[in-house]
């Protein structure tokens, strides 16, 4: 499986979005990277496809065109389990998803609540846990249950239930949608 490959590799520097609220387009670069790390993406140019960016952000009908740029196979499903996430993982798909994120920055105790894109490469059903690439450009903490997650540009385990009750947002129009995963298909990069 593909997590196998990654977790060969020791100290991976994952790409970072390259500025606050480019968390889709830093998904992206992620996507590419894990295809072919030569690869650069443009995240300002992906910005451009953005409608309402400065205000609103990235909405998950533009992350799945911003994935067909790179990738010729891109799906989105909504109200997904983890039993479909894993079979699509194991096919070699790697998803990103839109949640409510409620870390801090470790560097600043200030928690806020907001929409957020990580990129999901292996579910653990056994431990109840999910292995996320995060591509924020800060470290940030989760204390969640009595436990302290740090995460930070690398393969970061965190807790399937802690996934479960944030897996949500609002849509422009203010309509909360639920449990939206977009998927790329590792091998039909485009390049």
């Amino acid at each position: 499986m593909f997590i196998n490959k990654l977790n060969k590799k020791e100290n991976i520097e994952f790409p970072r979005q390259e500025t606050e609220g480019y968390c889709a387009p830093g998904c992206v670069a992620v996507l590419v990277f894990l295809f072919n790390p030569e690869i650069k993406v443009d995240q300002k140019e992906l910005a451009k496809q953005v409608k309402n960016f400065e205000s609103w952000g990235t909405t998950n009908e533009e992350l799945v065109q911003m994935l067909k740029n790179y990738f010729q196979e891109v799906v989105i499903e909504e109200g997904i389990t983890w039993e479909r996430m894993k079979k699509l993982l194991q096919e070699e798909y790697v998803a990103v998803i839109d949640f409510m994120d409620n870390t801090f920055y470790c560097d600043d105790s200030e928690s806020k609540s907001e929409g957020h894109s990580v990129v999901i490469i292996d579910v653990d059903q056994k431990n109840k846990s999910v292995a996320i690439i995060d591509p924020t450009n800060k470290e940030k903490c989760l204390k969640f249950r009595g436990v302290n997650y740090r995460i930070y540009n690398k393969i970061s385990w965190v807790p399937m239930d802690w996934i479960d009750e944030q897996w949500w947002d609002l849509d422009v129009n203010e309509k909360e949608i639920r449990r939206v995963a977009i998927f790329a298909k590792l091998n039909s990069f485009k390049f």
